[in-house]
């Protein structure tokens, strides 16, 4: 009798790859790192010279976040280095927030921004610690993180330097050898469902959802580390044949159970004048009753899927930003007409996809007013509680395209 082993989900993928690279050897390795774009546009020459690996997955590294995958190589001259890979199953821009608004937002850390962010962070606490049971960052990093988002920082609170002592942790690292790591010999590397790397649009140096890598005395330093910066795309690897049989059919299955294509299709984040406009109407003055109160149950169930804070109910819609941007539209439609009155549901373009829950999407369409108009895929949902189950299933399908944890009941 046989045992299967089937992985699922972000966390599935992850595994699938660590299982695979540490079947494969080094060289599965090295096709993997060759398939990553880097920053400064080359290869790493020390890619070539690995003679051993150490893989570690999702370790917790408590005020730094818990990386997903963190490849360390040796070389054959004995020389270090890490690759701390953050892995989500969505766009890049669909899981990031806002670094105006910076560490006051509550997800902030759970963002991709933030999460590349705090392994920068993780370097340079890595390139001074001296293996002993305190790894601190260094004291001018959190002054340059603490600065307010207007002065180029994200306005951490924390009261002290970001650490980790968790022994267990820093015995783990001491025998990966990271005592005293050049934070030059440490990589950061993206895995994201885009079609091109996050650092390739002409506006990434001024974007407000760049991750911050700020020196001591808080300027950027993306000109600097660009050659430790990395993105690697589901799609990229599907086109390495090489890639593709080192990591195997667990892999792809694991793929499968997120996405029908491996590369998202083209959408477009801007508003084309030419879509069809959904237009809304005040919900108080002009909604049903019950229209309104089945809108109060679908907000709820937001708050249960993306947290308390993500839910801000408008005039005539009621919208939803999982992270920082909204990404979901809840929106009455007919009550001025002799139609019966229904509820649109919207999920943004920028998500990549137009079926959720097994439900076809239509659109694209823009919704909103001058600069906040954004486009989205709508369903039509009737008045009645039988939606409220659509509604719930397709919110934990998004919450888990984001790499989210639904909110527990309790909380």
């Amino acid at each position: 009798m046989s045992v299967d082993l089937l992985w699922y989900g972000e966390r599935g993928i992850v595994n699938a790859i660590a299982a695979a690279l540490e079947a494969s050897g080094v060289n599965g390795v090295e096709h993997l790192l060759r398939a990553v774009v880097w920053g400064n546009g080359s290869q790493p020459a020390w890619i070539g010279e690995i003679a051993s690996v150490l893989l570690i997955v999702e370790i917790g590294c408590y005020d730094f976040g818990n990386p997903d995958l963190i490849i360390v190589c040796t070389t054959t001259s004995g020389s270090k280095y890490a690759v701390f890979v953050e892995a989500k199953v969505a766009r890049y821009l669909s899981c990031t927030a806002s670094n105006e608004k910076g560490m006051s937002r509550k997800k902030f850390n759970s963002s991709i921004n933030g999460q590349l962010s705090l392994k920068f962070r993780l370097t340079q606490a890595i390139s001074i610690w001296d293996g002993g049971a305190r790894l601190a960052e260094p004291l001018p990093i959190l002054q340059s993180y603490a600065r307010p988002p207007q002065a180029g920082g994200l306005g951490d609170k924390s009261s002290r330097p970001r650490r980790l002592e968790k022994r267990e942790v820093l015995s783990i690292f001491r025998s990966a050898g990271f005592a005293n790591l050049p934070s030059s010999n440490c990589h950061i590397v993206a895995l994201t469902w885009d079609r091109e790397p996050f650092f390739s649009a002409g506006d990434f140096a001024q974007s407000e959802f760049r991750p911050l890598f700020l020196s001591k005395d808080g300027t950027e330093q993306w000109e600097q580390v660009k050659s430790q910066i990395g993105w690697l795309g589901y799609g990229s690897i599907a086109e390495s044949a090489a890639l593709l049989d080192v990591l195997g059919a667990p892999y792809q299955q694991a793929v499968s159970t997120m996405f029908r294509q491996v590369v998202p299709p083209a959408v477009s984040d801007a508003v084309d004048p030419a879509w069809p406009a959904v237009t809304s109407y005040n919900i108080n003055d002009t909604s049903r009753p019950e229209t309104v109160e089945l809108l109060r149950k679908m907000e709820d169930l937001a708050r249960h899927s993306f947290g308390k804070g993500s839910v801000r109910s408008e005039e005539g819609s009621t919208s939803v930003s999982p992270i920082d941007t909204v990404l979901i539209k809840l929106v009455p439609q007919n009550a001025r007409s002799e139609e019966e009155e229904v509820i649109l549901i919207g999920a943004s373009t920028s998500l990549g996809c137009d079926e959720w829950n097994g439900r076809k999407f239509d659109g694209p369409k823009r919704f909103g007013r001058g600069r906040n108009q954004q486009p989205f895929v709508f369903l039509e949902l009737p008045v009645s509680e039988e939606s409220l189950e659509a509604v719930d299933a397709i919110f934990a399908e998004i919450a888990e395209h984001l790499g989210l944890e639904r909110i527990q009941e309790s909380e």
